[in-house]
């Protein structure tokens, strides 16, 4: 069996399946945190909080169904201060790759931007 290349749009999946989760942290990290403010529109966040919780987990599980319809796996190798460590399976092909943590967040407040736009635009 050759080995083959994963696409541009496969190793979309593959960095989504990995920001995904991030930022599902980020969210309810957030939304803890502010469960504790005193805030005159604190329901008002929590609910928009909730709703964009459950944005990202529907398009995480679309993530992991493709991925697995695909076949390729992805493994967390480490973290260290400065990096996130991966390694991906895709037919026969094996690969690892390193998220830099400051462009980590960047991308993940670039997204969250998206997401939230997406929310009020009615989509």
């Amino acid at each position: 069996m050759t080995a083959s290349l994963p696409t541009k749009e496969e190793l979309e999946l593959i960095r989504d399946y990995v920001l995904l989760p991030i930022m599902l942290d980020v969210v309810k990290s957030d939304r803890d945190k502010m469960k504790y403010e005193f805030l005159s529109l604190k329901e008002l966040y929590l609910k928009a909080d909730d709703a964009l919780l459950n944005i990202l987990m529907k398009d995480l599980f679309a993530v992991k169904q493709e991925l697995k319809r695909l076949g390729i796996k992805v493994e967390e190798i480490d973290r260290t201060p400065t990096a996130l460590n991966y390694k991906f399976w895709y037919k026969g092909y094996e690969d690892h790759f390193s998220l830099m943590r400051m462009v980590v967040k960047s991308e993940i407040s670039v997204r969250l931007g998206r997401y939230i736009n997406r929310m009020f635009e009615g989509r």
